[in-house]
C-alpha cells in the first residue's frame, strides 16, 4: 500500500485550478521548483505520468486528472492503479 502524502495531492489539485506552476506556487507559498519536484515525487510513487510538457506550460494527464477529482488517496490510488493497468 502507497503512504499518500496528501501535500503532494494538494499542489496537484492547486495545479490543475490554477493552471501554470508558477501560479500554484503563488497560492502555495513555494517555490516553482519545489512544486515541480513534489509533482515529479508523485509521478513516481504513483507510476504514471502526471504531466505533460506543451513547451515552457505542463498540461495535466488523464490520470492526473482523475487523481484530482477523486477526493480520496485511497480513491486516488484505485484511479492511478486501474490507469497504469488500462
Amino acid at each position: 500500500m502507497v503512504e499518500w502524502d496528501i501535500r503532494k495531492l494538494q499542489i496537484l489539485r492547486t495545479l490543475r485550478e490554477r493552471g501554470t506552476v508558477t501560479a500554484t506556487a503563488e497560492a502555495l507559498r513555494m517555490t516553482p521548483s519545489a512544486v515541480s519536484q513534489q509533482l515529479t515525487n508523485l509521478a513516481k510513487q504513483v507510476g504514471v505520468p502526471l504531466l505533460e510538457a506543451h513547451g515552457r506550460r505542463v498540461r495535466l494527464t488523464d490520470a492526473a486528472r482523475r487523481g484530482c477529482c477523486c477526493g480520496t488517496p485511497r480513491r486516488c490510488s484505485s484511479n492511478w492503479s486501474a490507469r497504469k493497468r488500462g
